[in-house]
């Protein structure tokens, strides 16, 4: 699931920001989001592509997922 989800993120990525596969690549596997995609504790490899997209989105805006409540 971790990799079905990585490449839908990934191309979401190149679309909505114009970056190359390898640019995209890297972004998001040195994001907060993709560790915890990774981490089977978190169970976030069961969500969609979308709300991992959703979720990195914030990361990039906020420069962090934690607190997302606040």
């Amino acid at each position: 699931m971790v990799e079905y989800i990585s490449a839908k993120v990934i191309a979401c990525l190149m679309r909505d920001e114009g970056c190359t596969m390898e640019e995209a690549l890297c972004r998001f596997q040195n994001s907060e989001t993709f560790e915890i995609l990774c981490r089977k504790s978190t169970v976030m490899y069961i969500e969609s592509p979308g709300y991992v997209y959703d979720t990195l989105k914030i990361e990039f805006t906020r420069g962090t997922i934690r607190g997302l409540s606040e």
